[in-house]
């Protein structure tokens, strides 16, 4: 009786643990519907309550520990940079520091307890993603040109509905399920294509390819395009009118990167960087650009110098060979791992620090997670 109390407890933990992990990730696109800061606290209360619920239950295994060290001393580095001389901090920016903090030392607690073999997870991400694509479409959600509800913010986390739309269309078996499932995966890609955010489209399409050779499902981009053909030419002139820019600047990002008018922030940080090593202080770029520099990479470098881009580095390189060596169950946990390599995607392109929470949960979890686990997930 006892056991069976504890595997039930142990699968609301993990239940409650993954609908965290949903909020976390979607928490700037919940701004569009409650602009508040209290969205923040109300989500790392949650997971406080989560942790006092089963405070029994977690462990931390030794990925665990090893993933809690690297981003201790990434975390641990960049706050010490403060001493720095050019530091400019506000209330609001040390708020969002200390929960993305809060969030990596609960993402690695919880993950000894999350089951991420199943499919909740994807499921609950693709249900509230069609329904804010939904709500954009009818033109109930809008975006302004920049902010906290930019039109940045609006694209992430439709891409993110696309990549789990397409991840359940490639795992089911049946027919009737698997053409619903295409048919909402073509509704999610219409919408990215109508957000003019150029870093979603590129991470979307990169990952759909990598999706469809890595499960060796490469006919599948044939029915995708077949779907969504249809869609394009119907749309077009509306998809031309608000994306034609995007394409364009996409090409330019990718081709002409020099003629970006971020490539002068780029140049400027590797200046300001070559004329001191260890960096400026934490958001030392606001009084040196004027603005952040749409690189976490480059913003690590300008804050904490080559040290702590380097620690930055490595957890990049730990956390891609663990999804090289573990991708292709076509479950949960493979939906961490790409949206993972999403999330480093866009805030490579664009995005701060601050705004971070969904790629440290993803990279926290990554990292903790058992290889053995991994395997049988």
């Amino acid at each position: 009786m006892g056991k069976s109390f504890k595997l039930n407890i142990e699968v609301i933990l993990s239940y409650f643990c993954l609908v965290w992990i949903w909020v976390t990730i979607f928490l700037p696109s919940m701004k569009f519907f409650v602009f508040s800061p209290a969205l923040n606290l109300i989500c790392l209360a949650f997971a406080l309550a989560i942790l006092a619920l089963g405070y029994k239950y977690f462990t931390i295994n030794r990925e665990g520990l090893f993933a809690l060290s690297i981003l201790t001393l990434l975390f641990g580095y960049l706050v010490l940079s403060f001493w720095q001389g050019r530091a400019t901090l506000s209330f609001e920016y040390v708020f969002k520091l200390i929960n993305i903090i809060c969030i990596v030392i609960l993402g690695v607690v919880f993950s000894s307890k999350i089951n991420l073999s199943g499919t909740f997870l994807m499921k609950i991400a693709a249900l509230y993603g069609l329904a804010f694509c939904s709500l954009s479409f009818l033109g109930i959600i809008k975006a302004s040109p920049s902010g906290a509800l930019s039109y940045l913010n609006l694209g992430l986390p439709i891409g993110i509905t696309v990549l789990a739309c397409y991840l359940l269309f490639l795992r089911e078996k049946r027919v009737v399920l698997k053409v619903f499932l295409l048919l909402c995966f073509a509704f999610s890609f219409f919408m990215v294509l109508k957000t003019p955010a150029r870093g979603v489209l590129l991470g979307t399409v990169l990952l759909l390819i990598y999706m469809s050779f890595k499960y060796k499902r490469k006919r599948y981009l044939l029915y995708v395009f077949l779907i969504t053909a249809p869609v394009v030419i119907t749309y077009w002139e509306e998809i031309y009118t608000l994306s034609s820019f995007v394409i364009a600047k996409m090409e330019r990002l990718i081709f002409s990167i020099e003629e970006e008018a971020r490539y002068t922030y780029y140049i400027e940080v590797f200046n300001y960087s070559s004329e001191q090593f260890w960096g400026y202080g934490l958001r030392s770029y606001v009084p040196l650009l004027g603005f952040y520099p749409h690189s976490l990479m480059l913003e690590f470098l300008i804050v904490g110098g080559f040290v702590l881009a380097l620690l930055f580095t490595l957890i990049i390189i730990f956390t891609l060979v663990k999804i090289y060596k573990n991708i292709g169950n076509k479950s949960d946990l493979d939906f961490i791992f790409l949206i993972t390599i999403y999330f480093l995607i866009q805030w490579h392109l664009s995005y701060e620090l601050s705004s971070a929470y969904g790629l440290f949960l993803c990279l926290s979890i990554v990292l903790s997670k058992k290889s053995k686990e991994l395997k049988l997930a």
